[in-house]
């Protein structure tokens, strides 16, 4: 069965060990971007702080043989300029679930987490990012209810 709880620093070693599944196909898809890190795929500091602050939650699934889902949101301000609408919003830092544990309804059940937190922080939107290579990302999120809003494009230049 699987448990659904907020991360603990205790979490960190199995912690890296997922999120390395995620960058591993980061990595494997754009390698002139994502590169495999000499230490940990993240420093302990870095979620020290993202556990202490109020503005992120780090929402855990775990059953028996360990962690099977992470997800990090944040509350985060629009840019505050005269164009912008001053607004709240909640953006997906990350969502991983293990390769072994997919379409259990894992990431479904992390997302909902994900926007009862944010509401409750007073965000309208939750939003996020994700890379065109990863078509199985993109068809969750369109069934999750999200919707292409921006794109963002690159050119690769050689010299």
């Amino acid at each position: 069965m699987i448990q659904y709880r907020a991360a603990h620093i205790s979490d960190y070693d199995p912690l890296c060990l997922l999120l390395d599944e995620i960058d591993a196909l980061h990595r494997e898809a754009r390698p002139r971007t994502y590169r495999k890190p000499e230490g940990p795929v993240r420093e302990r500091k870095y979620i020290e702080d993202i556990l202490a602050d109020s503005d992120h939650l780090m929402f855990l699934a775990a059953d028996d043989g360990g962690l099977v889902g992470i997800l990090h949101v944040s509350i985060q301000q629009a840019k505050d300029i005269p164009l912008m609408v001053p607004r709240s919003f909640a953006y997906i830092e990350c969502i991983v679930v293990a390769e072994t544990h997919k379409r259990r309804g894992i990431g479904s059940r992390l997302l909902e987490e994900a926007e009862r937190w944010a509401t409750s922080k007073g965000a309208k939107t939750i939003e996020l990012g994700v890379l065109e290579f990863n078509q199985s990302a993109i068809t969750f999120y369109h069934r999750a209810g999200f919707n292409t809003e921006s794109r963002r494009m690159s050119k690769h230049l050689f010299a």
